[in-house]
């Protein structure tokens, strides 16, 4: 069996109790090494459930932060790299717009 690099493409949301909030969305780009791509799930999976976080922003309001989607997983076409390293994230605020381009988010 051998060792492959995969693409994942998770996105996260915040959300918060506070009046007003808008959600904000972070789309993550990861390289994961593994050698199926069952454990390149698993470890995917692994990854978000640390990535869950609550902290205060400077307006006071508290700020929750969790998965929202795994998108999709693929085997990279080049293996380089360490085994888990995220190489692109930006935010977004409107999801729906995200939808439009998306296609493989269940």
């Amino acid at each position: 069996m051998s060792t492959e690099y995969y693409v994942a493409i998770i996105v996260y949301k915040s959300a918060s109790d506070s009046a007003g909030y808008t959600p904000l969305y972070e789309e993550c780009i990861t390289l994961v090494k593994a050698n199926t791509m069952d454990e390149a799930r698993s470890k995917v999976e692994d990854l978000t459930k640390h990535r869950n976080t609550t902290y205060k922003n400077a307006e006071g309001q508290e700020i929750s932060w969790s998965l929202y989607s795994i998108v999709d997983i693929n085997p990279m076409l080049e293996n380089s790299f360490d085994e888990v390293t995220e190489i692109y994230a930006r935010h977004f605020r409107d999801i729906e717009a995200y939808r439009k381009f998306e296609t493989f988010s269940k």
